[in-house]
């Protein structure tokens, strides 16, 4: 077992895939199918007007629009971020466009008035695209299905940094104990999807 670098072979006894949106590419050199889709995931940050942020001293909190295609929380000062989410535009993690659709834009403004009208006038303080990788359930995949050795903990569909720390644990336990008491890891096993497609399924209104 081990890892073929640049700089050469590493030799390990266990090996733990967490390559994000690439993980089906390595994943596939060791004949394990993971379902990932990369999507392209659209953000904006608002700065919004003096009085919304006088109103509401404690800022947005994190939250999801009717619908749940787009999600909002706190950013740095008294910004907010607001950003797509549970879409399925597929592409290709290293090469895409890292700048929001003007019909997107268009649609953030709609949404926003019609929900926070508070928002309304808030000004474009800036903007970008990132990839999630995203699994048919939104669920994580943590599981070792082989060959001997090799692990996954990847398919975190816009949820892996801030479930980081649990996860960390998770793997290691897996690794070091073979099992965890954090949580029941046979819900993230890679082979609900053999039996239905879907895995868990979809959250209830996607939210």
């Amino acid at each position: 077992m081990g890892v073929d670098t640049e700089d050469g072979h590493v030799a390990c006894d266990d090996v733990v895939v967490a390559a994000g949106p690439w993980t089906p590419a390595l994943a596939d050199d060791v004949g394990v199918d993971v379902p990932i889709t990369p999507t392209r995931e659209q953000v904006v940050i608002l700065d919004p007007p003096a009085d919304y942020v006088e109103a509401f001293p404690e800022l947005t909190p994190t939250t999801s629009m009717p619908g749940g295609e787009w999600y909002l929380r706190p950013d740095f000062g008294d910004n907010v971020l607001v950003a797509t989410h549970y879409l399925t535009e597929e592409t290709d993690p290293d090469d895409y466009d890292d700048a929001p659709d003007e019909s997107t834009l268009l649609e953030l403004t709609d949404v926003v008035t019609d929900t926070m009208p508070g928002l309304a006038d808030a000004r474009v303080q800036g903007q970008y695209c990132g990839v999630y990788s995203t699994t048919p359930d939104h669920d994580f995949v943590i599981d070792d299905p082989g060959p001997d050795g090799c692990y996954f903990a990847c398919g975190f569909s816009g949820h892996g940094f801030k479930h980081g720390p649990a996860v960390g644990r998770i793997v290691r336990d897996v690794v070091v104990d073979g099992d965890t008491d954090l949580v029941d890891v046979d819900y993230f096993a890679l082979d609900r999807f053999e039996d239905d497609p879907a895995g868990h399924g979809m959250p209830a209104d996607n939210v």
